[in-house]
């Protein structure tokens, strides 16, 4: 064995096949050592000894989020049917409206949580079982307050937008304004994919660590992405493909294909995570991602 595959295995196995054997019981790759295709082998390895479980776990996953919500769906198109005025939802109708959309983000987000739960464990050769999974429940709250965070921070930016575009609107033509705000979103666009790929880590980070809080979460994704955000969009950009390919089989191989895309993300986050021995030698990237 040569120095690299020494100084990263202390099993007597080299890096690659400690990933596709997972024989060492911890996660085979760190911050500073890990490539995309390891990353890749490592999924499928573990996605080869427990499709089954996984596609049931996403199954149910697919149930709890989209059953709640249609059922409350038709019951709102129910009770738009007692509208009084036509195109005029009644209060009940949009009530229900409303909660559906809510239990929908809510058993979504939880469905998240206990997923991305299952797929650590596997990832880490821990105990896999139902009720483990279903203890990332726990951080539930922690990942709906982080949400509301994020996306009322973006709601927050748009409406500054929105109001210097009327700002702009009253000086000018209306033509000019759209043109002068339109260049200045292009020119933000990069900006909000830097500062989204800093907080890709942070429903995970509460599914992984039990002490991670609200804030803490968010701190740890930010940080984990410092200077991994190239290496970090190529691997989500191959996840997303890999989850979306199960859409052309008439949307059933997503079963298969989303809980696959679903390790690598989980792959991605553990190896940012977990830090380089200090002896350890960085490996070649085989793809320069």
């Amino acid at each position: 064995m040569c120095l690299e595959c020494t100084s990263t295995s202390s099993a007597g196995t080299c890096l690659a096949c400690a990933s596709r054997e997972g024989a060492s019981g911890a996660f085979p790759y760190s911050r500073d050592n890990y490539t995309f295709d390891g990353l890749l082998n490592l999924a499928l390895s573990r996605w080869k000894q427990h499709w089954l479980s996984l596609a049931l776990a996403y199954g149910a996953t697919l149930l709890c989020m989209y059953v709640p919500a249609i059922g409350l769906g038709l019951a709102t198109g129910s009770l738009a049917g007692f509208g009084s005025d036509a195109g005029e939802l009644p209060l009940p109708a949009m009530a229900a409206q409303g909660l559906a959309q809510s239990i929908g983000f809510v058993a979504q987000m939880a469905s998240q949580l206990v997923m991305f739960g299952y797929c650590l464990d596997i990832l880490e050769n821990k105990p896999t079982g139902l009720a483990r999974a279903l203890a990332r429940l726990r951080a539930l709250p922690a990942a709906l307050l982080q949400l509301l965070l994020i996306y009322g921070s973006a709601a927050l930016c748009a409406g500054v937008g929105y109001l210097l575009y009327r700002l702009i609107a009253s000086a000018v033509t209306p033509f000019v304004a759209a043109i002068s705000v339109g260049t200045l979103a292009l020119l933000i666009v990069p900006v909000g994919i830097y500062v989204a790929t800093g907080l890709v880590f942070t429903v995970l980070e509460l599914a992984h660590n039990p002490a991670a809080t609200v804030l803490s979460g968010i701190e740890t994704s930010w940080r984990l992405a410092a200077g991994r955000r190239w290496s970090i969009s190529g691997v989500l950009f191959v996840a997303g493909l890999i989850g979306a390919t199960g859409l052309l089989a008439c949307c059933i191989g997503v079963l298969a294909t989303a809980p696959l895309g679903t390790l690598l993300y989980t792959a991605l986050f553990l190896a940012q995570k977990q830090p380089t021995p200090p002896n350890a030698r960085a490996v070649a990237q085989e793809w320069p991602v």
